[in-house]
């Protein structure tokens, strides 16, 4: 398997993704649902979403915070965007006024916890084909195999998959743009 932190993730997508499937980060709102933890605004911002001019091209990324009455302040004074932060109240409540924000966005909602620390996808030949390389019935080329699969019949033979697999560190706009792709597909 490949280091925890490689920078090759997001690009490794494009090997597995035809290109008009991956879409760009300003398809994407990323809704952060937090309450009393002001102070993982700087890490979640400046590591995990990593949304300053030089950042691997994702510099259009948007982020909007959800946190309890009475915090718009303290999240904005831990470095939240002023007009950025808004008070969603409970959980369920911030969740969807997260999802009214991103339609009215226009936009792919993407919600998130406060304290993630990073994406991780496990690539293994026989569950994805690279792009230009047929997937068998169907003749398309890359993305997901539509045969020669077959999800493994427990945990352990999961886990024994797994270990096997190419591991590879995604941003968060990479880790939205697999979903996506993958939520695009026809159902089986």
């Amino acid at each position: 398997p490949e280091s925890w932190d490689d920078e090759r993730g997001d690009a490794f997508l494009s090997k597995i993704i035809p290109g008009d499937k991956l879409l760009s980060a300003d398809h994407f709102v990323f809704c952060i649902v937090s309450k009393g933890r002001p102070n993982n605004v700087a890490k979640l911002v400046q590591e995990t979403l990593k949304t300053g001019s030089g950042d691997r091209g994702h510099s259009g990324t948007e982020v909007a915070w959800f946190v309890g009455e009475g915090e718009v302040a303290s999240y904005e004074k831990a470095g939240a965007a002023k007009g950025t932060v808004f008070a969603g109240g409970g959980l369920c409540a911030s969740r969807n006024a997260a999802l009214r924000f991103a339609k009215s966005k226009g936009k792919i909602c993407v919600q998130m916890s406060d304290d993630v620390h990073g994406f991780t996808f496990l690539y293994h030949s026989k569950e994805w084909a690279l792009v230009g390389e047929k997937k068998a019935k169907s003749g398309a080329h890359g993305g997901l195999r539509d045969d020669g699969y077959t999800q493994p019949s427990s945990l352990s033979a999961a886990n024994g998959v797994a270990a096997k697999a190419t591991t590879r560190r995604l941003s968060a706009i990479g880790a939205a743009q697999l979903i996506s792709y993958l939520m695009s597909l026809p159902a089986k």
